[in-house]
């Protein structure tokens, strides 16, 4: 849709002069709306988008509520997260077979998705996970709470009760 055209259909409308960024700002719209109904895979894909930074965003607010109201404390979570080594969660309570595939990384299947090829990697550095498949990741607490379907507290209780730590109460 050219310029004159728009400028023509806003006068139609009964829309006379309108300054100059306006009309620009009506024909990226119309622009955008046209390219939305032609391609409605873009449009599930940002609504798909939105939805799980929605669900990010409430899930780090429910983490924490449940951190702040709890009696765990930051360094106690900190100390259990340096404690515990992730290949042990990931071999032991998830079950998930771990090889060695460098210097201080391990390469896992993923249980999140049908793979057949280990996609997953474990960073031993760093204790954390990742998927380059799904793009699954996080950190000792992610990975239960993502694969056994645990709550955070739950999580933070089974790391507790595989090293032997009481939590505090």
């Amino acid at each position: 849709m050219s310029t004159e055209t728009l400028v023509d259909y806003l006068s139609s409308l009964g829309l006379r002069r309108l300054p100059t960024e306006q009309v620009h700002l009506e024909l990226d719209y119309a622009r955008r709306e046209r390219a939305l109904a032609e391609n409605s895979d873009y449009e599930a894909y940002q609504s798909k988008r939105v939805k799980a930074l929605t669900r990010e965003i409430d899930r780090r607010k429910c983490l924490k509520k449940v951190i702040e109201n709890s009696r765990l404390t930051p360094d106690f979570l900190r100390d259990l997260k340096q404690r515990v080594d992730i290949r042990d969660i990931f071999n032991d309570i998830l079950g998930i077979l771990c090889r060695p595939s460098g210097p201080k990384r391990e390469t896992y299947i993923c249980p999140a998705h049908s793979d057949v090829h280990p996609s997953g990697i474990l960073y031993l550095d760093d204790q954390h996970y990742h998927c380059f498949q799904c793009q699954a990741h996080g950190d000792v607490f992610d990975c239960l709470m993502a694969f056994k379907g645990m709550t955070f507290l739950q999580a933070v209780d089974t790391v507790a009760e595989y090293l032997g730590v009481e939590l505090p109460k």
